[in-house]
């Protein structure tokens, strides 16, 4: 009973932050200097409610939606299976970590948008390099995660699975063991999701 109620002040809080957020909004819009930069947020409401019926541009706005979500499917789709394997091969196998640790450890120090400049140098500013930006940011935070998680797997488990007759190279049995550890990343999940997102919203 006490955490329903707990969890209803933090749903009324979080209600009252966001009319807080529009009353301010609005205030912001009706005065003459911050009016030039902040648009009145019931004409915001209107366009995106036109924009349902209306095109934007060629299309109207949840086509325009569906087709950010088909950039984030597809450069996430890619990622994952390029994530996954190398993930397990650079933190199970020894040559494998040798050769894959330096990059990714470069790679994942670049900020996610620091790589628009060079998409859109080397693939244009088509799909190719839309895909290219949720792709790599992806990638870099799968890895991460599944570092993690077969780093983290209880070496008595790994023993069990040897004993059983599981050789070293059964990477998709091995698998069995290691998702359930890589799933015990929850903020890495929360930057995956995050970054997604801005990484598609922003072209």
């Amino acid at each position: 009973m006490k955490k329903k109620m707990k969890n209803g002040k933090k749903y009324i809080w979080g209600a009252l932050s966001l009319c807080a957020l529009f009353i301010v909004w609005y205030l912001g819009s009706r005065s003459p200097e911050m009016g030039k930069l902040l648009p009145n947020p019931f004409n915001v409401l209107d366009f995106v409610m036109e924009s349902i019926i209306k095109p934007v541009g060629s299309l109207i706005l949840p086509r325009h939606i569906l087709w950010s979500l088909s950039r984030v499917l597809v450069g996430y789709s890619l990622a994952v299976l390029v994530g996954i394997v190398l993930g397990f091969l650079g933190s199970w196998f020894k040559v494998g970590e040798a050769i894959i640790k330096p990059f990714y450890l470069f790679l994942r120090s670049i900020p996610s948008l620091a790589w628009i400049p060079l998409a859109i140098l080397w693939f244009g500013i088509g799909e190719t390099s839309k895909y290219y930006i949720i792709f790599i940011t992806a990638v870099m935070i799968i890895m991460t995660n599944v570092i993690d998680g077969v780093r983290a797997v209880s070496p008595e488990l790994l023993g069990v699975a040897r004993m059983l007759g599981t050789r070293e190279n059964q990477l998709f049995l091995m698998c069995r063991v290691w998702v359930g550890k890589a799933k015990e990343q929850p903020s890495s999940s929360t930057i995956f999701i995050t970054s997604r997102f801005t990484a598609s919203f922003t072209f």
